[in-house]
């Protein structure tokens, strides 16, 4: 129970890698505040989980591309349990739009949600962090690996890197910030791939195959406890052996 009477906020924990950390961090103890934008449905479900464990969760609502939701969601949680410890910025937007279509539009929403949003939520919680606060930004492999057919995704998570740092910077020693770049990981995200399509991903990943979201909340887990508290600034890469090179 590492992270018993530690509160945390997990944004986009409706499903995939944020409904992992969720469940994985009530389970050792904390009480999470599970967010979600739109699948209300899946953050219930989520809840239930932890519940039924014996674990505390609560839903929470807030579009993250606005500051002062990102503020409100830091005063309701506040207003709930009283404090809040942890931090976990996993909101993300999956977009498949080809490189020569990408409008402003499409543009500024991965920024919004991956760069905006994790600095003014982060910004709101630390201001009311005790000493020993954590902030863990997920980010991703396209974060350090160039992706030819989606530059905006990948910009935006080589923004976070670089957000994590200074951060980093801003808040020690009292409060930790640092990152989790998955790679290919069993989410909701790629079941539109083919037995052939997943196959040929998994023929690029040296480790042969996705990830779970699981091994990849047990990363965030670990960044988040007191195993890592001398740590802060760096960015844990978890991509199967595929950002070595």
């Amino acid at each position: 129970m590492e992270f018993a009477n530690k509160v945390a906020i997990v944004t986009g924990a409706s499903s995939g890698i944020g409904a992992a950390v969720a469940t994985a961090l009530a389970g050792r103890g904390a009480a999470v505040a599970v967010h979600y934008a739109r699948n209300r449905a899946g953050a219930e479900r989520v809840c239930e989980t932890i519940r039924a464990a014996g674990g505390r969760a609560r839903t929470f609502a807030a579009d993250v591309r606005r500051p002062d939701a990102c503020v409100q969601l830091v005063d309701n949680v506040f207003r709930l349990w009283d404090a809040v410890d942890i931090v976990v910025n996993n909101a993300g937007v999956v977009d498949r739009t080809p490189l020569d279509a990408i409008t402003e539009e499409v543009w500024d929403e991965q920024m919004d949600v991956h760069v905006k949003g994790p600095f003014f939520l982060s910004r709101a919680a630390a201001a009311r962090m005790p000493s020993g606060g954590v902030i863990v930004n997920v980010s991703s492999m396209r974060g350090v690996m160039a992706a030819a057919d989606a530059p905006h995704y990948a910009a935006s998570k080589a923004a976070v890197t670089m957000l994590t740092k200074s951060l980093a910077l801003a808040y020690a020693p009292r409060v930790r910030v640092n990152a989790v770049a998955p790679g290919y990981t069993e989410t909701p995200a790629h079941a539109h791939r083919t037995p052939a399509s997943r196959a040929q991903v998994e023929s690029t990943i040296p480790m042969g195959r996705f990830a779970s979201s699981e091994e990849m909340a047990a990363v965030v887990c670990f960044a988040a406890s007191e195993r890592t508290r001398f740590m802060t600034g760096q960015t844990i890469v978890v991509a199967g052996g595929m950002a070595i090179g």
